[in-house]
């Protein structure tokens, strides 16, 4: 047997034998190729077979093999040029080729197959098919186990051929494809025992089929009424037929490969039977009421093996008119009067409760009876024949006075109103409605002989109108002015009953006490319409018998007196409040003057305002800056309703729309007339509600520019705060802000406790957009209140050229000019002037003051000293506001030095008048009292804005009381 008859692995076991004969082990063997001793001995036992090999048993169990030189000598030949030739044919062709060995290893694949399955052909050949399965076919396969189980049967019973499909996903070095299987047993040769298997591609064939079906089946779903949508498995559209776009009022080119969660709100009953389909892979059926498309749609679940099918069609007028149809008869079971229905031959097909109640027949007997049993012989016969021929004309129901016969008590007089209608035979049938009208005959017999009794009263009636109505509330006589606003007049009125002749609102008002007018009950009450107050009376009215048989309704147009009398209860309650009002913030004003600190001010105000009888709650909030909401500082009053708001100073906040932060922004008082029709009250509505609260008022505490919070007052009457009443009140902002202003420039004065911040802002020239810098110091040391929230500040530069001073003036609006007082050789010394500063008059109206500001190589450094009272975010907030890069450097509690020098400053605080300090610091700082002097006393004059002589008196006041106070205290 030549070489090329073995198998590989034949071949491979056999070269591990050298020509010189030396025996090995199955072991040894089994170590060098890896694999199991079993199979090891199975191939030697094969080559022993072909003659290849020798063995002898040694020991009890044990085995060697070696090679004979006999066969050693032997030349393996070469595949022969056909052999060679069909090789290459196998490899181009589009059939993948596998070729396995008895023990079902891989002895060649073709080029083809690599193709197919991305496999390395080196690596494959020689490998055990299961393994190469398992390692690298199993998980590009889809429906992997049903192709693993069906492949590895043929090697279990290698005795048939097999044929099936399998798909290939895509993946690195490999397309896509559909292959067909085909296998078969090696029955001869060399390879005999084995297998071959061939993959064809037919995914072109797939395709077209695919396609084909698709075409069939969007044919066939187009030319469906009912709606068809098709889901993959995540739930995402794939098809929608026109239907289904019209359904569902959606294009289908905007739904495909839209999640369907995301395309529609669905219940949770609806959503849960749209997983139970698609996990049991069971059919379902369900109806929903799609509310955003107000449809009721009848749904059927299918699954496919790509995911779901739905079909829908729209139920909504199905269930409107089953719904209907049970209202209707629901209406025709409750009503009192008798219902009838007839066929065409007369006999009844329908009766309802009132009916048979009425006739006093049972219900089964009347079914399929003749009208005539119960309209009477002859009145039945002209009756429905009457009403056939009316009903070929223009009226198409017939209203008829008659006796009813079948009753114990002997017939009865009855109203029968007949329609007919068309049955769905195209015959004649008729409806009817019969009420028992035998009292009301009575009854208007005895009204007839009552009216002319009243006609006198009705006619006759001023200022208004008076109606007379029997037990079914119709009016039998009306005289007078009926109300404005009805286009009838009161002579229109009789024969009509309310419910025909009333607007809702009026009727609403009138019927319940017509109704109790009937039952012996006398009202009397006010009822407005229109632009019109009526006083209404309503009484029975009894016959002789003393029964009531009739109502009467007396009704006088009041609308001038009732204004007259509630425009003068205004004005006593306007005035009343007024003049408390004035009390009260006259009794605020002289308390808050007494109080030693802000929190005492802010609650006396509260405390004051709650206590009166015109405010239920009064609070005092500020701006906390950090949540961007309102701090409550003070409350009084209905304290649990403050407790229970939130407002907001975010402007995006629907809660910054309301009073309070409008009166932030604005810094103007506001007012709300009515919360519950102000719609940028909605948020605190319901809470307001609740507390009785109707109408508010906000007014900002301000003080020289300085917001210090928001007083908000509410009250339970409607338009509390008329125009006269808010000017008085809305003076609490000023009064309340100056004092505790007062109040925290007198802490700040007398403490001997400060907090010092200091802030550094790089590059200020940049930050305030000027182009030009310097490397020169620029300091700021002394700042004097002028007038008006106008302000000198003093200080120095170290070069004479002031140029970045002049483009600072030019970039910040509140610097208005530069006045150069003195150029020396160390620096140049200059005067400022500001209007309304933001940090200066931020700081100031709080009891602090600007300790020093330096600008040096370009970048800004402030000390500033402040009470230990006041927060210090709300002057970070003022700086980070002007200044957006500034930062805060650092904070800390420091004490006023002690000294004599502190102490006799105290002093002259007490001692001189603003004006007396002002023209005395501006004077000192701008070198009035050098020599020589650096500035004149015009000079100094103009600069705080007054004459030369009110300045001269200022300083010669302010010199006598420093040296009093110097000379009094040795």
């Amino acid at each position: 047997m030549s070489l090329d008859s073995l198998t590989p692995s034949q071949r491979e076991t056999l070269a591990l034998f050298d020509k010189g004969g030396t025996p090995r082990t199955t072991n040894e063997i089994a170590d060098i190729l890896d694999i199991g001793r079993r199979s090891t001995y199975g191939r030697l036992e094969r080559l022993v077979k072909h003659g290849r090999l020798e063995t002898k048993k040694v020991g009890a169990s044990g085995r060697v093999w070696w090679r004979p030189p006999e066969i050693n000598d032997l030349e393996v030949p070469d595949w022969s040029d056909a052999a060679e030739s069909l090789i290459h044919v196998l490899d181009d062709a589009e059939v993948g080729v596998f070729v396995l060995d008895d023990d079902f290893r891989v002895t060649w694949i073709n080029d083809t197959m690599e193709r197919y399955f991305g496999l390395d052909r080196e690596r494959a050949i020689g490998s055990d098919k299961r393994s190469l399965i398992e390692d690298r076919i199993i998980s590009i396969v889809d429906d992997s186990d049903t192709f693993t189980k069906t492949v590895l049967s043929t090697y279990d019973n290698n005795a048939y051929t097999e044929q099936f499909e399998c798909h290939v996903t895509a993946g690195d070095g490999r397309n896509e494809r559909w292959l067909e299987h085909r296998s078969k047993p090696i029955e001869s040769g060399a390879y005999a025992g084995g297998r071959i298997e061939l993959y064809y591609d037919i995914t072109d064939r797939k395709r077209a089929e695919q396609q084909l079906r698709e075409s069939e089946l969007e044919e066939i779903y187009e030319r469906m009424d009912a709606g068809f949508v098709a889901l993959d498995e995540r739930f995402q559209f794939t098809y929608v037929n026109e239907r289904a776009s019209e359904l569902l009022e959606r294009l289908p080119s905007k739904l495909l490969g839209e999640h369907f969660w995301d395309a529609f709100e669905l219940e949770p009953s609806a959503k849960a039977a749209v997983r139970k389909a698609m996990e049991t892979k069971e059919p379902g059926f369900y109806e929903e009421f799609y509310e955003p498309l107000e449809t009721w749609f009848e749904i059927q679940i299918y699954p496919t093996e790509t995911g779901l099918s739905f079909y829908l069609r729209d139920v909504t007028e199905r269930k409107e008119n089953k719904k209907r149809l049970e209202q209707y008869e629901r209406v025709v079971e409750t009503i009192d009067d008798g219902i009838y229905v007839l066929d065409d031959t007369k006999r009844f097909t329908l009766v309802n409760d009132g009916f048979v109640s009425m006739v006093d027949t049972d219900r089964s007997e009347l079914i399929g009876a003749n009208a005539k049993t119960v309209f009477g012989a002859d009145i039945g016969d002209f009756a429905i024949e009457d009403h056939a021929g009316q009903a070929s004309g223009d009226q198409t129901v017939t209203e008829l006075e008659e006796e009813l016969y079948g009753t114990s008590d002997g017939p009865i007089i009855a109203e029968n109103q007949v329609s007919p209608f068309e049955l769905d035979s195209g015959d004649t049938g008729h409806i009817g409605i019969v009420r028992d009208v035998t009292d009301h005959v009575e009854r208007e017999r005895q009204l007839e002989k009552s009216e002319q009794r009243y006609r006198t009263l009705v006619d006759n009636f001023p200022n208004g109108v008076v109606i007379l109505f029997d037990e079914e509330l119709r009016y039998l006589t009306a005289g007078g002015e009926v109300f404005d606003g009805l286009s009838f007049s009161a002579s229109e009125l009789e024969g009509s009953t309310p419910s025909k002749s009333l607007p809702p609102d009026l009727l609403e008002g009138l019927e319940p006490n017509y109704r109790a007018a009937l039952e012996g009950e006398t009202s009397e009450f006010e009822i407005e319409f229109g632009d019109q107050i009526r006083d209404v009376r309503v009484l029975p009215v009894y016959d002789e018998q003393g029964t009531i048989f009739a109502g009467m309704a007396m009704s006088q147009d009041i609308t001038e007196h009732v204004e007259r009398e509630q425009e003068l209860e205004r004005q006593r309650e306007h005035l009343t409040a007024l003049n408390h009002i004035n009390d009260v913030i006259h009794d605020i004003n002289e308390a808050i003057i007494n109080q030693s600190s802000r929190e005492e001010i802010e609650a006396i105000v509260c405390e004051r305002l709650a206590n009166t009888e015109s405010y239920q709650v009064a609070w005092i909030g500020d701006v906390d800056s950090f949540s961007e909401t309102m701090r409550v500082q003070a409350k009084a009053g209905a304290e649990q309703y403050v407790d229970d708001i939130s407002i907001s100073i975010n402007p995006d906040d629907e809660r910054s729309k309301g009073p309070t932060a409008r009166a932030v922004f604005e810094r103007e008082v506001q007012v709300t007339e009515d919360v519950a029709t102000d719609s940028n009250y909605v948020p605190w509505s319901d809470t307001a509600h609740k507390a009785g609260i109707e109408s508010t008022m906000a007014i900002p505490i301000i003080h020289e520019e300085t917001l210090y919070g928001v007083l908000n007052v509410y009250s339970e009457r409607p338009d509390a705060f008329a125009t006269q009443e808010s000017e008085v009140i809305g003076q609490l902002g000023e009064i309340v802000g100056h004092a505790i202003a007062s109040v925290e420039r007198k802490h700040a004065l007398m403490s001997d406790d400060l907090v010092e911040v200091e802030y550094n802002i790089s590059n200020i020239f940049t930050t305030i957009g000027a182009e030009m810098t310097t490397d020169e110091r620029i300091t700021f040391t002394d700042v004097v209140p002028s007038r008006d929230d106008r302000y000198l500040v003093y200080g120095t530069i170290t070069d004479s050229d002031t140029k970045a001073l002049d483009a600072m003036v030019a970039q910040l609006s509140h610097w208005d000019s530069i006045r150069i007082i003195d150029d020396k050789e160390t620096a140049t010394r200059f005067e400022l002037r500001l209007t309304k500063p933001p940090v200066l008059s931020a700081v100031a109206s709080r009891g602090g003051y600007i300790d020093i500001i330096e600008i040096k190589s370009g970048d800004y450094f402030m000390r500033v000293h402040l009470p230990p009272s006041v927060d210090v975010r709300s002057i970070t907030n003022v700086v980070q506001q002007r200044y957006p890069t500034a930062e805060l450097f650092s904070q800390r509690q420091i004490s006023r030095p002690d000294d004599s020098a502190i102490g006799l400053q105290r002093i002259l605080n007490d001692e001189l008048t603003d004006r007396q300090r002002s023209a005395l610091e501006a004077a000192f700082n701008s070198g009035f009292f050098e020599w020589p002097r650096s500035t004149t006393g015009e000079d100094v004059a103009e600069s705080l804005e007054i004459s030369s002589p009110t300045f001269h008196q200022h300083l010669r006041k302010a010199e006598q009381k420093v040296f009093d106070t110097l000379l009094q205290s040795r």
